[in-house]
């Protein structure tokens, strides 16, 4: 599944931005 991949990825960047 795409979206989860893309929403994984986001997820880690939305934590190491934070």
């Amino acid at each position: 599944n795409f979206s989860i991949d893309r929403g994984y990825k986001l997820s880690k960047v939305r934590l190491r931005e934070e």
